[in-house]
C-alpha cells in the first residue's frame, strides 16, 4: 500500500504538466492561431488524460495479496509468483499505458491476474471505450478508413491489419 507521501508524488507531474498547459495558453496569445491552439491543447490533454490513467492503475496496485492469497475456483490457496516486470500494454483514447499485474497459480496449472478483474480489464489489450469510439466510426465508413481516422485524431499508430482484438496480453 502506498504512503500519503507517495501518492501526493505521484500526482506532482500532473500538477507541473497543468501549470505547462496554463503557461502555454498565456504565451501562445497574438503568436498562434486559435485551430493551433486547440490542437496543442488537446495532445497536451491527452498525455495529462494518459497520465492521470497511469496514476489510477497505480494506485490500484498488482493484485498481489500478501496474505491470505486468492483462492482457485475450487477454494484452494494459489501460489504468487510475481509481478510481470514489463507490464501488460493497455491503449485507452489517452494512449498506451502498462499494468503491472500480480501473477497466481492455482493448483491445478494456469495463471490467474487478479488485478484484471478488479478493474475489469478486456481479455485483449484494448480499452472497451476505444473499441467502442472506434466502432461507432466504422458503422459511418469502411474500418480501414475509420482506423485512419482514429490514428489522426489520437494521433496513434494502428494499422487496420493490426489492430485485432484478439491480441491477448
Amino acid at each position: 500500500m502506498l504512503t500519503i507521501y507517495e501518492k501526493e508524488s505521484l500526482f506532482e507531474s500532473l500538477d507541473e504538466t497543468f501549470t505547462e498547459i496554463k503557461a502555454y495558453v498565456e504565451s501562445a496569445v497574438g503568436q498562434e492561431a486559435l485551430h493551433e491552439v486547440e490542437l496543442h491543447l488537446f495532445r497536451r490533454l491527452q498525455r495529462l488524460g494518459r497520465g492521470f490513467m497511469e496514476r489510477f492503475v497505480s494506485l490500484s496496485g498488482t493484485g498481489y495479496e500478501a496474505a491470505p492469497p486468492p483462492l482457485s475456483a475450487d477454494g484452494r490457496p494459489m501460489k504468487y509468483k510475481g509481478t510481470r516486470a514489463e507490464g501488460s500494454p493497455y491503449v485507452s483514447i489517452f494512449g498506451e499505458i502498462k499494468i503491472y499485474r500480480g501473477e497466481y497459480a492455482p493448483p491445478d496449472g494456469g495463471r490467474v491476474y487478479p488485478i484484471d478483474a478488479s478493474l475489469n480489464l478486456p481479455a485483449h489489450k484494448y480499452s472497451y471505450l476505444l473499441l467502442k469510439w472506434l466502432q461507432h466510426s466504422s458503422a459511418d465508413s469502411d474500418f480501414r478508413r475509420a482506423v485512419n481516422r482514429f490514428n489522426e485524431v489520437f494521433d496513434f499508430l494502428f494499422s487496420p491489419n493490426y489492430l485485432n482484438v484478439r491480441d491477448c496480453r
